[in-house]
């Protein structure tokens, strides 16, 4: 049973295409054909999208990849409306860049353990390759490769599919602009690094200006201790045989919050994560090598680094966030919390489990009026009304030191307000993912796009145990007149296979919704 989740969060009248599997779209229990059309009508300003499994944790076990959308013009692919396209010369598929967390184990086997220690990745990837043991030589063979020529400007689109790595993107003796995040074109921001939290999409134009040869792509993990991947940039114009990059990769010493993470009861299955800081499975942590016995110094801190303030990054062509001198039209105050000893989190007291009955089946089915009573309690579902100015006042109560990527389906919204800082109405960020501490983030977006919604931390294991709810955004609209949602024969008869198989089945043998 699969779902894909396709995040082009600006598709208008899209919701059956773009959602979460038991919120939007039934369970396939069979194979069942369906092709799915992308209209490019709405999509994302910059193209770029990713797409991922969405049922229980199916795309830790690599059921992920991206999308990027391009224009053929004489046999090139060319935006004629980006806005940044002056700042580039080669925008293709070698230059995007799938970031992601390996496990060795399979999910399922992680879920049903209610380990936390076991939800600390093994490893991760670039563009699929990467090292478990950095003993294993660095060489095109096992890290992904992008060939540049000098002089010339690339544009890297860097998506994060990560179940729960946040990484820190660098290229060793080149500086990155950031030129757009999660669809969104920005500000150019130059930086030497930049964070980038799992779902997070960030755009970057980069000049390939230093001496030919072989340098590291950094990618190491911000929120899992001594965990790093790495790619290569090899330079065209070096005609002599493969070189390692001269001098070390890029590591990240991990904060004494991420520690503290690692180590918080939570459910049956909590227990100390400092026994396996010094490697998952009984893998030794290493200092930065090349190969079998070159042995490569760590980086030492540089406090001169440019690092991407998330904060500043502010929209290129930006829209108010509703009007910055009234109050919005109506505020939803939410609070994630954890349940430590059941191991499950909570919006508002309510940990979400997902319905029989999809929330866009429930308000097509409607005759009367939807209501929030017409959901079942745990799928936490709260109507939105059309048009209006909402403000989500997003914090947590759970006393662990973590930073969750927040993403709401359906819309780009602005970040107002970071925790107890002030208040930016004026240029603030915008995006669907938002990292979110304890300390909250406030966040505006208009009623625009009526169909049901879904809001969840992208930290998967968080997801299945409980982090999520649906905002039902104008339902009346959803079943007529010219915002409804136009679902395909199709899509109508997924519902019937599911239940025609779900009858079929002894009751040992219907699946755990």
């Amino acid at each position: 049973m699969v779902m894909v989740e396709v995040h082009a969060r600006v598709m208008a009248r899209s919701t059956f295409l773009v959602s979460v599997s038991l919120f939007a779209s039934a369970v396939l229990a069979r194979t069942v054909e369906y092709n799915l059309k992308i209209s490019n009508g709405k999509i994302a300003p910059d193209g770029v999208e990713r797409k991922s499994a969405t049922l229980g944790t199916q795309y830790a076990d690599g059921l992920r990849g991206p999308i990027v959308i391009y224009m053929i013009i004489h046999f090139a692919m060319i935006d004629p409306d980006d806005p940044h396209k002056h700042l580039y010369d080669v925008d293709n598929s070698d230059t995007v860049l799938v970031l992601g967390d390996w496990y060795h184990s399979s999910s399922t086997a992680i879920e049903a353990s209610g380990n936390i220690t076991l939800q600390r990745p093994d490893s991760a990837t670039i563009n699929g390759k990467g090292r478990f043991d950095d003993t294993i030589p660095a060489n095109p063979e096992t890290l992904y490769t992008l060939k540049v020529k000098r002089g010339k400007r690339y544009r890297l689109r860097v998506i994060n599919t990560g179940v729960i790595a946040s990484h820190r993107f660098s290229i060793q003796d080149h500086k990155c602009t950031v030129i757009a995040s999660d669809g969104t074109p920005t500000e150019p921001y130059t930086v030497d690094q930049f964070n980038i939290l799992a779902a997070q999409r960030r755009d970057c134009v980069f000049t390939a200006d230093q001496a030919p040869g072989t340098y590291w792509i950094n990618a190491p993990l911000t929120n899992v201790a001594n965990k790093t991947v790495q790619a290569l940039l090899v330079y065209e114009d070096d005609s002599g045989p493969y070189q390692p990059p001269k001098g070390p990769y890029d590591t990240c010493s991990v904060s004494e919050d991420v520690m503290k993470y690692w180590t918080h009861r939570h459910g049956h299955g909590h227990g100390s994560m400092l026994a396996s800081m010094l490697g998952h499975g009984g893998h030794k942590v290493r200092s930065g090598r090349i190969g079998v016995g070159h042995k490569v110094a760590k980086r030492q801190a540089n406090t001169t680094l440019v690092v991407l303030d998330e904060t500043k990054l502010a929209p290129l062509n930006y829209k108010v966030p509703c009007n910055p001198n009234k109050p919005a039209d109506m505020t939803v105050d939410l609070t994630f919390s954890l349940g430590q000893a059941a191991g499950t989190w909570a919006i508002n007291n309510i940990t979400y489990k997902s319905p029989y009955d999809p929330a866009l089946l429930t308000i097509l089915k409607d005759k009367d009026g939807v209501t929030e009573s017409d959901f079942s309690p745990t799928a936490h579902t709260v109507i939105l009304p059309k048009s209006k100015c909402i403000e989500f006042n997003l914090k947590g109560s759970s006393g662990i030191p973590i930073t969750h990527p927040v993403h709401l389906h359906g819309h780009t919204f602005s970040v107002v307000q970071y925790g107890n800082s002030a208040p930016n109405y004026i240029n603030p960020p915008q995006g669907d993912v938002v990292g979110t501490p304890d300390s909250g983030v406030r966040f505006r977006f208009m009623t625009d796009n009526p169909g049901p919604w879904f809001l969840h931390c992208h930290i998967d294991w968080h997801l299945v145990e409980g982090f999520a709810m649906v905002f039902a955004e104008a339902p009346e609209a959803v079943k007529e007149g010219s915002e409804s949602v136009p679902v395909d024969s199709k899509w109508s008869k997924l519902c019937a296979a599911y239940d025609e198989w779900f009858k079929s089945q002894s009751e040992t043998q219907n699946p755990d919704l």
